[in-house]
């Protein structure tokens, strides 16, 4: 039998922290107060030594915090259309991939072009940020919400 990685959905305590929208210690420290939360099987030590780091499947998260990455991302990605550094359009979404599908829809209608590319530039990663700049002072940006 072959074991694929990737299916298990493999990821650090910080990291599933982040991925459902909470402080990057929670998982750690949900593990250490209440360990009988966590499905059996669904966490692993790593390491030899100081460095060693914990991980958890995506069915162990799920079932942790008794819901879904994209369940926890409902409504966390907010979009936003500035001129003159003022907000004259926002909307939330559920994905870092529908906001930008949403933003390049805006743009498409905005400029009245139906073939275009566009550059989405992340200035800021923790949460992340990305904008994209238009002539003038027209900037669409979206970003990864903490709280709806």
């Amino acid at each position: 039998m072959n074991i694929n990685l990737k299916d298990l959905g493999l990821m650090s305590f910080p990291e599933a922290s982040v991925r459902w929208n909470k402080e990057k210690t929670y998982v750690f420290q949900q593990y250490k107060k209440y360990p009988h939360k966590f499905l059996e099987g669904s966490t692993a030590e790593v390491g030899n030594g100081k460095k060693n780091f914990y991980i958890i499947t995506r069915e162990g998260m799920e079932h942790l915090m008794k819901q879904t990455e994209k369940e926890a991302d409902k409504g966390m990605w907010l979009v936003r259309r500035q001129e003159n550094w003022v907000v004259n359009f926002e909307q939330r979404v559920d994905s870092e991939l529908e906001a930008r599908n949403l933003i390049t829809e805006k743009i498409a209608s905005e400029t009245n072009e139906s073939r275009f590319k566009v550059s989405f530039d992340q200035y800021q990663t923790n949460p992340i940020k990305t904008r994209v700049v238009l002539k003038g002072n027209v900037i669409y940006t979206y970003e990864k919400n903490k709280k709806k």
